[in-house]
């Protein structure tokens, strides 16, 4: 290798390790936060993101960070208390298997100058369990209004849009899975909000995600449907 390549090698590393080190891809406005917990039988592992973009003010970095912070460590806080309360002696657990353990990890989908959509994947599973599972929840926020955003907010009041994400995602379900008429994908995606609090919204498209079990055994893993916006017939959008 010759001098110039050398260094043109040893640039590309250095940007890249300071890339990695501030916890996030080089663009992409945050950096990532951890949160720890452990003791003898359990242990809390949680990555999240915390905005660092300087478009957003300090004031409303400091609000949006501490709405991620809420929401990420609601989704541990049970699991945590319950481990903690619990009074296993190491001889006890020299006789189990496994421990009791959450992973939380995230995706961040969209990030402009009108929205942050974050996924978030938990896996939990517990001391004696065959196996974890897999649940994911979805952070979105409307970075000019300052508010958490719920699936219902996406579209302008009055129209039926939970119908056509019901019905669109039953249909690409079916054909992912190649289960045609699946009972247990429809009755586990009924026209209710609750089941689509998972979802992204993306540049050009809504993702909702499906939790173990949801609508499939174990075995079948988690599912997610992409619906392009232009697929939504008829209906008025607030956010794209």
């Amino acid at each position: 290798m010759n001098k110039r390549n050398l260094i043109a090698a040893i640039v590309a590393l250095t940007l890249f390790s300071a890339s990695y080190a501030m916890g996030g891809p080089a663009g992409t406005g945050c950096e990532t936060a951890t949160f720890e917990k452990s003791g003898n039988s359990y242990s809390i592992d949680v990555t999240y993101p915390e905005i660092t973009d300087k478009k957003l003010s300090g004031e409303e970095r400091q609000k949006l960070n501490g709405e991620i912070k809420s929401f990420v460590f609601s989704l541990f806080e049970k699991e945590l208390k319950t481990f903690q309360k619990a009074k296993w002696t190491m001889e006890q657990l020299k006789h189990m298997a496994g421990s009791d353990w959450v992973n939380i990890k995230f995706k961040v989908v969209r990030f402009d100058e009108k929205i942050l959509s974050v996924k978030f994947e938990k896996y939990a599973t517990g001391i004696g369990a065959a196996h974890g599972s897999t649940d994911f929840y979805g952070f979105n926020y409307d970075l000019k209004k300052g508010h958490i955003l719920k699936i219902s907010d996406i579209f302008y009041p009055g129209q039926d849009y939970l119908k056509q994400i019901s019905d669109y995602c039953i249909n690409d379900l079916c054909q992912q899975l190649n289960r045609p008429d699946d009972h247990w994908i429809k009755s586990g995606i009924s026209p209710d909000e609750d089941e689509f609090r998972a979802f992204a919204i993306g540049k050009k498209n809504l993702i909702i995600y499906f939790s173990d079990y949801a609508i499939a055994g174990y075995s079948m893993g988690t599912q997610k449907v992409s619906i392009p916006f232009d697929k939504l017939i008829g209906l008025k959008l607030v956010y794209r």
